[in-house]
């Protein structure tokens, strides 16, 4: 988790000309979610088992409120960086990272829960 962390603030920390994205509509917004995905999956993975066998929403919600926090503080730190701008659709998009990363976790676990029922 600290790691992605760290790639992340070094990441936005580099200036604007020394970023190159894909050439595709909105690719900044896919590399956020991207990356906020893999934050969400290692702070998932933080959280013990007991913990999420006892309270998946919690672990939902916090692991979401989690990468909103660190989106949000990511944006505050590129308003420090030559070329680089605040912009509220990369916090949308970095939640959206963490909440995709969560669905996909609670959906396994509720196909796995009915697949351990059935045996």
């Amino acid at each position: 988790m600290i790691l992605v962390m760290g790639i992340i603030f070094f990441l936005s920390h580099q200036t604007g000309d020394e970023i190159t994205l894909p050439d595709f509509s909105n690719s900044d917004l896919v590399a956020h979610m991207i990356a906020y995905a893999v934050l969400g999956g290692t702070v998932l993975y933080a959280w013990s088992k007991p913990v999420k066998r006892r309270n998946p929403s919690k672990v939902v919600l916090n692991t979401v409120f989690f990468c909103l926090l660190y989106g949000i503080s990511d944006e505050f730190h590129q308003s420090f960086i030559p070329g680089r701008y605040v912009s509220a659709m990369d916090v949308v998009a970095d939640t959206l990272g963490g909440l995709l990363v969560c669905t996909c976790w609670l959906l396994y676990r509720r196909k796995s829960l009915a697949y351990k029922t059935l045996s």
